[in-house]
């Protein structure tokens, strides 16, 4: 069997095995502009789902150009939504509650300690504004695609972090 053929086949086993995803609704992917996520959408559009590129800005890196990913996007026939943190007429459309945390942690990602992780109050902001976007969507989930090392960093120095130690 082909590689190609040998991933989707394992991909949509996991998904089935676990109830992952659901070809009914919408499935919005979190782009960044990178390979993981790059690969993510294509493996997903690939058996049929409802892929819905969202590319998440936090509005004060330069380095980042949220429009130029969304390019990048369109020239292999995804149309992205961007999501821009900071901007007052997004976070105004969105429920008040979202918004008030999207607000918290970017707060904090703005006033952080000399020895404070910048990925904690990033990831909670990103994952916030994910999960509403999923359920305007009529979504129940949202996919970011990472490798293994960035997956087990986000669980243990961002997720868990905020939710458990703080």
């Amino acid at each position: 069997m082909e590689t190609k053929e040998k991933l989707l086949d394992n991909v949509s086993y996991t998904i089935k095995k676990y109830g992952m995803l659901n070809k009914k609704f919408p499935v919005p992917v979190a782009f960044s502009g990178g390979k993981d996520s790059a690969l993510t959408i294509f493996i997903l559009d690939e058996p049929g789902y409802n892929v819905k590129p969202v590319i998440v800005d936090r509005g004060d890196d330069i380095l980042f150009d949220s429009e130029k990913i969304k390019d990048i996007l369109k020239t292999k026939g995804f149309e992205a939504n961007i999501l821009r943190l900071r901007d007052p007429d997004y976070l105004d459309g969105i429920c008040l509650f979202a918004a008030k945390e999207i607000e918290k942690y970017l707060n904090k990602f703005d006033n952080l300690h000399e020895n404070e992780s910048r990925c904690t109050p990033c990831y909670n902001a990103r994952t916030t504004a994910l999960t509403e976007y999923a359920l305007r969507l009529g979504s129940d989930a949202f996919v970011i695609g990472q490798h293994k090392n960035d997956m087990i960093t986000s669980l243990m120095k961002c997720y868990w972090t905020e939710k458990y130690i703080l």
